[in-house]
Formats: C-alpha cells, sequence, structure tokens
C-alpha cells in the first residue's frame, strides 16, 4: 500500500518486485544482468528489484520470503503480468512445503536483529549526544 511521502508513517518509497527473461546474449555468457542475476533501479520514489528467471526459480524453490511473497501479492497490485508469471502465481502451491521452514525463520531472525540493532544505535545517538563515538561510550559512561 502506497503512503504519501508527507505522511509521518511514509517510508518514501514504492517498491515493486520483477521476474524476467533476459536477452540470450546472458544465457551464452555473453553479457551480465545485474549483479549475479538481480537488477536493482532505483528512480525518484520508485525501488525496483528484477530478478532473472533461473534465479527467481531457484529463490522460490528454496524458500526465500521476498520472493515467494511474489506469488501471493493481490491482483490489485500486480502492474503487469505475463502468461508465465500467471502460470507461477497458479501453480504457486508447488513452493509450498516444510522445507521454507528454515528460511523464514532465518529471515524473521535477521529482521529482528536488523530491528533491535537500529533501534539501539538510535537511542544510543539520542542518548550519547554528538560528541560521543560508539567505542568512548563502550569505555565511559557520561556523566549527567
Amino acid at each position: 500500500m502506497w503512503v504519501d511521502a508527507g505522511d509521518p508513517k511514509s517510508i518514501g518509497d514504492l517498491d515493486v518486485m520483477a521476474f524476467c527473461v533476459p536477452p540470450e546474449s546472458y544465457y551464452f555468457g555473453l553479457d551480465q544482468y545485474g549483479s549475479r542475476g538481480t537488477k536493482e533501479i532505483k528512480h525518484n520514489e520508485w525501488d525496483v528489484v528484477v530478478y532473472e528467471a533461473r534465479k527467481a526459480i531457484g529463490l522460490l524453490e528454496n524458500g526465500n520470503p521476498n520472493v515467494l511473497s511474489m506469488l501471493w501479492v493481490p491482483e490489485e497490485f500486480i502492474l503487469h503480468e505475463t502468461a508465465e508469471g500467471a502460470f507461477l502465481r497458479r501453480e504457486r502451491g508447488v513452493f509450498r512445503g516444510r522445507h521454507i521452514y528454515k528460511s523464514f525463520t532465518r529471515y524473521a531472525h535477521g529482521q529482528l536483529q536488523r530491528i533491535t540493532s537500529e533501534a539501539l544505535e538510535g537511542t544510543l545517538a539520542r542518548s550519547a549526544g554528538p560528541s560521543w563515538s560508539a567505542s568512548a561510550m563502550s569505555q565511559e559512561t557520561p556523566h549527567t
């Protein structure tokens, strides 16, 4: 769901994810596609991530939470869909299974660590003031 940039709850961007089939030259090893099959594009408020088809299928097979979520996106949020994309969404059940448990728990744990770390850094930055560094804070306690 898009939230206006002026809204305090806004994160200020629109996220788009896609799968693609690059030109034949990529598959013959003559060209690259992004960074190891992933292309990231940032333009104004748009954050676009495009996965090369083989990489996308591999990520789906391995239970990657971000890529799996693409198969369950409600119809009204799909900007463009090919017949192949519709097929993947229709047959999405083949990517479900017990094997994705570890992938989802690793993802959730990583997100929790990131959030906790960001919250801690924000707290330290606010309480320490501009003259304190993280290394100084670990060695000394500020006097109030």
